[in-house]
């Protein structure tokens, strides 16, 4: 009879651990909407921010994207831009060293490690988009890596964007691009 009502106690005991963990994992819900309500309301863009939200974690050593579906859905992306953004994260993710090495090329005075979290992220992915997904104009890729170092970067991250990006550009794309 004494282990029927441990057992009992420790069920109760269990139940109460799991209402108690769905409140807490609803409430964590309720706070990341609140931040994620900071993101743009433009969809392609909102997926870009994702898309930068998860080359941050891995610039601070997540290996994996194993949280990605849980955030894509938390910030609340349609099928189409979660999988827009888990390319340009995944892909980008892939080509570390490559983009690494493209922007070591035009930052003479900075090595790429020294560059902060936030542009050297920004960099990384516009260069992705821009060699890898020719179908978005340059000039848009190019616009809305401005946009994403001037919200998460410091006061200075726009113009240093730009100026990189705007360099490798003219260098590297523009001639393929038919320009002149």
């Amino acid at each position: 009879m004494t282990a029927a009502k441990e057992t009992k106690k420790q069920r109760e005991q269990r139940e109460r651990e799991e209402i108690a963990a769905a409140a807490a994992a609803e409430r964590f819900a309720e706070l990341n909407r609140d931040d994620y309500a900071q993101l743009s309301p433009k969809p392609r863009r909102r997926a870009r921010e994702a898309a930068l939200l998860l080359l941050y974690g891995v610039d601070f050593g997540q290996d994996d994207f194993a949280h990605a579906g849980e955030l894509l859905a938390d910030i609340g992306l349609s099928d189409d831009n979660a999988a827009f953004a888990s390319l340009l994260a995944a892909n980008t993710t892939a080509r570390l060293a490559e983009l690494d090495q493209r922007i070591a090329g035009y930052t003479r005075q900075w090595d790429v490690e020294r560059i902060s979290a936030v542009d050297r992220c920004v960099l990384r992915l516009a260069l992705y988009e821009l060699f890898y997904l020719p179908d978005t104009p340059a000039n848009i890729v190019i616009n809305e890596a401005i946009e994403l170092a001037k919200k998460f970067g410091s006061d200075d991250s726009g113009a240093f964007v730009n100026g990189v990006l705007d360099a490798i550009y003219n260098k590297e794309l523009k001639q393929s691009n038919g320009e002149v």
